[in-house]
């Protein structure tokens, strides 16, 4: 019970009321029997358990809060990393899966021409991808209103609109240019639904980057304001 007690207590008063708690118990324990003493600190350390000692939960939230954070922005990086490394795996591998390909080297295969501008338009991807494992790394580190973090999130806005363009421009390609044998509308479907995803990721990364922005600006006026109460 004294380790439960020192984990709540506030630290500025755990001292001189851990000392009064083992005082009484010795006390105690002189006039009862060792037994009834230990149920007597038992109650007493229960009792504690109040807001006046805890002190407002601050220090038990900070590190409780700190810990999940750090958990959680790690198991998004991590999640990042997989998207990444799983979006590779799928554009090295699918192009070989195609029927044409059976009949192509490798060169052949991966130099068509749209293929090559699925590879270049996937950098905007891969780039966003860096730009978020680099955002979560700042929430992490408590350095979310910043100008580091308020730059990696406009550099995600721009990337989800870059793709969004491209991703477009190539179903408009396809839709023109596709041969008379072939059913478009599967792609066309893939093209729909990535445009709407880049499109969401734009306009949250833009709301993000305003809010981050109104942070650092908010912080900006305060260091101001304490600086000039110093001079």
């Amino acid at each position: 019970m004294l380790v439960f007690f020192r984990w709540y207590c506030h630290p500025e008063i755990r001292e001189e009321i851990e000392g009064d708690l083992l005082e009484r118990f010795h006390n105690y324990s002189k006039q009862n029997n060792k037994r009834l003493a230990k149920w007597f600190f038992i109650k007493e350390v229960v009792f504690l358990f109040r807001p006046s000692i805890i002190g407002n939960l601050h220090h038990l939230t900070f590190k409780l809060f700190s810990d999940m954070k750090k958990n959680s922005t790690v198991f998004l990086q991590v999640v990042l990393v997989l998207i990444g490394i799983v979006a590779l795996a799928i554009m090295i591998r699918f192009p070989l899966t195609e029927g044409r390909a059976a009949n192509l080297d490798l060169f052949s295969i991966y130099a068509d021409p749209f293929l090559v501008y699925g590879y270049l338009s996937s950098i905007a991807f891969f780039v966003a991808l860096y730009q978020a494992f680099k955002l979560l790394g700042y929430i992490r580190r408590n350095k979310v209103f910043s100008l580091n973090s308020v730059r990696t999130t406009k550099s995600i806005k721009y990337c989800a609109i870059a793709l969004g363009i491209l991703i477009v421009m190539a179903g408009l390609y396809i839709r023109t240019f596709h041969d008379k044998d072939d059913d478009p509308a599967g792609f066309m479907a893939i093209c729909i639904v990535t445009t709407f995803i880049s499109i969401v990721v734009a306009t949250t990364a833009a709301v993000v980057e305003k809010i981050l922005q109104n942070g650092v600006d908010i912080k900006l006026e305060n260091e101001q304001l304490i600086e000039q109460s110093k001079k």
